[in-house]
C-alpha cells in the first residue's frame, strides 16, 4: 500500500472515530449533533469552495454529486440518531461506531459491482466474509 495513502486513511479514521466521541460529550441531541457536525464540515470545506472549477464537471456532474452530499447528510441525521439512541435501548457508543464502519466496506463492494461493474475477487469476498463475522462479535 502507498504510505500517502496508508497515512490519509489512518487520519480520517480518527477524525470519523473521534467525532462523535467528542459529540456525545456534548450533551447535545441527535438532530442538533446532525446539524453541529453538518455545520463544523461547512466549516472545514469552505476555503476549497473558492478554489474549484465547476464548470469542468458539469450541470449533470454538479448535481450528482449534490446527491451524494444530500445522501450523507440522512446518512449523517442516522448516525447521530443510532450515537444518541442509548436512551430509547440502542447499543453502547462502542458497538455502533464499529459497526456502522465495518458495514462500509460491505456495502461499497456490492454497491461497486452493481454501479461501476467492478469484479469481485476472492480478497473482497474474504474481506466481506470477515467484516460480517467482525459484525456478529461486535454486537453481542
Amino acid at each position: 500500500m502507498h504510505w500517502k495513502a496508508a497515512a490519509l486513511c489512518g487520519l480520517n479514521a480518527m477524525c470519523w472515530a473521534a467525532a462523535p466521541l467528542i459529540g456525545k460529550l456534548s450533551n447535545a441531541n441527535a438532530k442538533v449533533m446532525a446539524v453541529m457536525i453538518s455545520v463544523g464540515s461547512l466549516v472545514a470545506v469552505l476555503p476549497m469552495a473558492f478554489t474549484q472549477n465547476y464548470s469542468a464537471v458539469g450541470n449533470k456532474g454538479l448535481l450528482v454529486a449534490l446527491a451524494a452530499g444530500i445522501i450523507n447528510g440522512i446518512g449523517v441525521i442516522v448516525f447521530y440518531q443510532l450515537i444518541f439512541g442509548l436512551e430509547q435501548g440502542y447499543w453502547e457508543i462502542s458497538k455502533i461506531i464499529p459497526i456502522v464502519f465495518v458495514l462500509v466496506p460491505v456495502v461499497a463492494v456490492i454497491g461497486s459491482r452493481l454501479v461501476f461493474a467492478e469484479e469481485i475477487t476472492i480478497e473482497k469476498i474474504i474481506g466481506v466474509g470477515l467484516a460480517c463475522a467482525a459484525i456478529w462479535l461486535l454486537k453481542k
